[in-house]
């Protein structure tokens, strides 16, 4: 599945790559950055552990932030707002950044959602504009009512 920009030439999510090529695309789009929400579970029979897949990206010149989420799952609040400051930075520094998941639109999504949150949308702008996005490929997310909830809880903790 091709990596899908939520922010043009700044943020997408993806799903995890089927293979070696997947990542080398993901570069020619020119993402630079990546935040894994991914566990073992995730992985396609491609490849052999999360070690080998993120040790593939620092080759191809990814800048990696790992935090494991189960499926159907939500970052905790202040590690999402860590999450957010994290993407900001690469951003900032012109390395635009890929959110990975199972599916790209749930886990991906509520953070996504998180960082527009941190970026100054109110929790609601930010979770239609993940659905609108979503929809254009046929997804419906975030996938839980946990994922729904992080970008109200980043907001409160953001005051």
């Amino acid at each position: 599945m091709p990596a899908y920009w939520l922010l043009r030439q700044k943020l997408g999510v993806a799903t995890p790559p089927a293979d070696r090529g997947e990542v080398d695309e993901w570069a020619s789009q020119g993402f630079s950055a990546a935040v894994s929400l991914l566990n073992e579970a995730d992985l396609p029979a491609t490849w052999t552990s999360i070690d080998e897949l993120h040790g593939y990206m620092e080759e191809k010149g990814f800048k990696l932030y790992w935090r494991p989420v189960l499926s159907k799952r939500a970052l905790p609040p202040p590690e999402a707002v860590k999450a957010a400051r994290w993407i900001d930075q690469q951003i900032g520094e012109g390395r635009p950044t890929l959110i990975l998941c199972g599916r790209a639109w749930g886990r991906s999504a509520s953070l996504a959602a998180a960082y527009l949150v941190y970026k100054g949308a109110s929790p609601e702008e930010a979770l239609r504009f993940v659905e609108e996005e979503a929809r254009k490929t046929g997804n419906n997310p975030p996938e839980s009512e946990e994922q729904r909830r992080l970008p109200f809880a980043v907001a409160k903790l953001l005051g």
